[in-house]
């Protein structure tokens, strides 16, 4: 009877084991789950980020181009500034034109009648 009860109890503890080692091995497949959703998490994220970068590196590049095209309309503008300032606008021309014309017409205007009061 001491034998029964100590092989009852090797056969319990045999049986306590085989639960144990059972339940760590269940729980050993749940953490590799548990382990290589995570590794594809890291995966995704990853290439989250890979495709972030290269949504900036296009950006970067575009922003580039425009400071590009800022830099050219920039020096446009100066040029064009420099020489308007350098000649007169047409309106100045004009003027300046129509203001010699007026002159000679008054003056051809003035000269016959100037003729004929010195001839009285």
């Amino acid at each position: 009877s001491a034998i029964d009860k100590l092989t009852r109890t090797l056969e319990q503890v045999k049986a306590e084991a085989a639960e144990e080692k059972k339940a760590a091995a269940e729980s050993k497949k749940a953490l590799e789950a548990k382990v290589e959703q995570q590794g594809q998490t890291i995966k995704l994220q990853g290439h989250t980020m890979e495709e972030q970068g290269q949504t900036i590196g296009e950006q970067g590049e575009k922003i580039e181009l425009l400071e590009g095209k800022v830099e050219g309309l920039q020096e446009m503008t100066s040029s064009l500034i420099s020489t308007s300032a350098a000649r007169p606008s047409e309106a100045v021309q004009t003027r300046k034109f129509v203001r010699r014309w007026r002159i000679v017409f008054v003056v051809g205007a003035l000269v016959p009648h100037g003729f004929a009061l010195a001839s009285l």
